[in-house]
């Protein structure tokens, strides 16, 4: 997929300076001149229809059309990462007060909106699986998986994560009745978390999905733990999604030890007591965290 507005920054040097002119006026608004027909944009910029047909050509793009299309697709999202930053960095304790704002709203929100009944239909499908995959896949996604995994195991659930899609796909065509997939995506779109929880459920296990309600991964799960936050406006500070998934699998994994019980409770003693025969944790601390 071409970046329209990385290839305008590549090819700005050697650009005729008509088309120079028109560079700068596509790169400085272009929601505007992805909505605008040819004979508008190239009057505004002082050019002729053809010379932009020349310019979309130069950027690799063989028509106008096209050219609208991959300008906005570049364009709105891409636009705020190119704005100059307002004002001087206000130092590490400002940044630690946002970033602690920030990760505190992103679970109060994750909490406050999940729908309790398809949160307590997923916290049942994990406890009763006999296994359980779990995938996601880039950012924060990949993250939780192993975090899921790690929360999981110790509860003597049989839980494997991935972040491979090939992986993924290879292991939900292992699963069954029985069984469950956890699959987790930010945006609910990869062609890879839809292939595996696809397979998942032809071969009988229970898909659950971590992801924006009514995402296509959503209307494909059997459960689904909903997560939709909105980004900050920093660009420059890490998001504070991972949080609201971080909080939702803690509570997940409250939850399923309390339905398990007596054997969650044995299997985290003999954890505890492997790591402290090796010298691996304090007696008080945590449970090999």
């Amino acid at each position: 997929m071409t970046d329209l507005l990385a290839a305008l920054d590549r090819q700005m040097p050697d650009l005729p300076p008509a088309e120079q002119a028109l560079a700068a006026l596509v790169a400085s608004e272009p929601d505007w001149a992805a909505s605008v027909p040819i004979t508008e944009l190239a009057a505004r910029a002082g050019v002729s229809p053809p010379t932009v047909t020349r310019f979309c050509r130069r950027l690799g793009i063989d028509s106008f059309a096209r050219f609208r299309v991959a300008l906005t697709q570049a364009g709105r999202p891409g636009l705020r990462y190119r704005q100059p930053l307002g004002g001087a960095h206000a130092g590490a304790d400002a940044s630690a007060a946002a970033l602690l704002d920030g990760a505190s709203r992103a679970m109060s929100d994750a909490l406050d909106g999940r729908d309790r009944a398809g949160f307590d239909a997923a916290v049942a499908a994990v406890a009763s699986a006999g296994r359980i995959l779990v995938f996601g896949q880039g950012g924060h996604s990949s993250l939780l998986a192993r975090e899921a995994e790690n929360r999981l195991y110790r509860l003597g659930l049989a839980a494997t994560a991935t972040v491979d899609g090939g992986r993924a796909l290879m292991q939900a065509a292992t699963l069954g009745k029985g069984d469950a997939c956890l699959v987790i995506s930010q945006a609910g779109r990869s062609p890879a978390t839809l292939d595996c929880m696809a397979a998942a459920r032809d071969y009988g296990a229970t898909g659950i999905a971590l992801t924006r309600p009514g995402s296509p991964l959503a209307e494909l799960a059997d459960r689904v733990i909903g997560l939709s936050l909105d980004e900050h406006d920093d660009i420059l500070r890490p998001s504070a999604a991972r949080y609201g998934g971080l909080i939702l699998l803690d509570l997940l994994a409250t939850e399923v030890a309390a339905r398990i019980g007596d054997p969650a409770r044995e299997t985290m003693r003999r954890i505890k007591h492997q790591m402290l025969t090796v010298g691996l944790a304090p007696p008080d601390g945590p449970l090999g965290d």
